[in-house]
């Protein structure tokens, strides 16, 4: 009965470090086609110019891209999913919401950082060869 008992703790023991491991294993790291603010305010900041960096920091870059995902919750809201023409960048009305929300800081800055993010979602795979770029 002992032998027994010594048997059954020590499966039990394999089968919690297992089970342990393997939801370590998943925590390790995020899926790469998942955007991750703070990923995408570190490649904006190093694809910026000096001037830029200094002007916007971390606080301005991660503004501009918190209203960006804002202003496109708010374009395909309530419609159906596939039907929404999502437009992405630095065009004329995306720079013109997020100037209206953090009229602070200049549009020419607004657009440098949508461009450079273009590239950031380029390297997580969550834009396809499909998508066009558009200057505003």
């Amino acid at each position: 009965a002992i032998a027994l008992g010594g048997l059954l703790g020590a499966v039990f023991l394999v089968l919690v470090g297992a089970m342990l491991w393997q939801e370590l294993r998943g925590r390790s790291s995020h899926d790469p086609t998942e955007f991750v603010i703070d990923d995408a305010v570190n490649w904006v900041l190093a694809g910026l110019d000096g001037d830029q960096r200094s002007r916007l920091g971390d606080d301005g870059v991660r503004a501009i891209l918190e209203w960006q995902v804002f202003g496109l919750q708010r374009s395909v809201k309530g419609k159906a999913l596939g039907s929404a023409s999502v437009v992405m960048g630095p065009t004329v009305e995306t720079v013109d919401y997020i100037r209206s929300k953090i009229d602070s800081i200049e549009p020419e800055d607004i657009t440098a950082v949508l461009t450079e993010q273009f590239g950031y979602l380029e390297s997580i795979g969550a834009v396809a060869g499909e998508a066009e770029r558009t200057e505003s």
